[in-house]
């Protein structure tokens, strides 16, 4: 008999203070019908509740047994955890990620938020030209083509919210640039 290899992943996602708090939501509504398939009848909820509250700090690929996996045609990043084992779990991790993975409400918001956040702001098309026009307005800037120097009318040009003179066609740019330039206007 030989050790066998044990893995477990769960969902990647980021875990801010807000998340959390809907996290712990989720957690305190659960019911001994949620506990998993395999609890005894003597198993305790609140004891489930405070492992999974606990198993959610495994959730960091900053770990040394917890790495960033992802997998071809699925909609989000996984953590992955694993290793060798002669019948114990083969990191702390596992087991946490066995327990999240025993609870679908849970698994499927961590899903939920790991899709949100790996999500282009734009259809793929719509982001390189965006990607394309965001570097030659900074190769521009970093020329210094982008704002007429002392001398010119500064009046005939416009300006930005600073203030800043540009010259035109570089402001109409910059300017179309914004929306595209934070994910709340893909939404």
């Amino acid at each position: 008999m030989g050790a066998d290899f044990i893995y477990n992943t769960a969902p990647a996602c980021e875990l801010n203070e807000d998340r959390r708090k809907v996290l712990a939501t989720i957690i305190d509504g659960l019911t001994a019908d949620d506990l998993p398939d395999y609890a005894d009848d003597g198993d305790d909820l609140a004891a489930w509740k405070r492992r999974l509250t606990d198993a959610l700090d495994a959730l960091d690929d900053g770990r040394r047994d917890v790495s960033l996996l992802d997998v071809r045609h699925l909609d989000y990043p996984l953590f992955l955890t694993g290793g060798t084992s002669w019948g114990d779990e083969p990191t702390e991790a596992e087991h946490d990620f066995s327990d999240i993975d025993e609870c679908p409400q849970l698994y499927n918001q961590l899903a939920e938020w790991a899709k949100e956040d790996t999500a282009p702001a734009f259809p793929p098309t719509v982001q390189a030209l965006v990607d394309a026009a965001e570097v030659l307005l900074a190769d521009a800037c970093d020329r210094g083509e982008t704002r007429p120097t002392r001398g010119d009318e500064e009046d005939d040009y416009p300006k930005d919210a600073d203030g800043d003179v540009w010259f035109p066609d570089w402001f109409a740019l910059a300017e179309a640039l914004k929306p595209f330039l934070t994910k709340e206007a893909a939404t």
